[in-house]
């Protein structure tokens, strides 16, 4: 959970080992847009950096068994990220375009 613009937090899931750079920022659900909004939404503030969502009791990601058609992923570039010339066009950018 890192501040963004002095008054928004983002939320980051890292997915590889310490000192490996690999994470997913999740910047919205489906009733909330924007990466302030949601964790504003959810109270979700830097109190929470760190934490270790395999052993969480304060946050935790659930699987609810709901089935994810891949055909309902689309792709974009992302967004906010000029600063990073031609990468900031690459397709890094996941958006689930129904809900089943």
């Amino acid at each position: 959970v890192y501040l963004i613009y002095g008054m928004y937090h983002c939320l980051n899931i890292v997915t590889e080992a310490k000192d490996f750079p690999a994470a997913v920022l999740i910047r919205s659900l489906a009733t909330v847009t924007g990466p302030g909004r949601l964790t504003r939404a959810l109270k979700i503030t830097r109190e929470l950096n760190g934490e270790n969502l395999m052993k969480s009791r304060r946050l935790y990601v659930l699987d609810d068994g709901f089935p994810v058609v891949p055909s309902t992923i689309i792709t974009a570039p992302r967004i906010g990220v000029a600063y990073a010339g031609k990468d900031a066009l690459l397709p890094w950018r996941y958006i689930l375009t129904q809900s089943g």
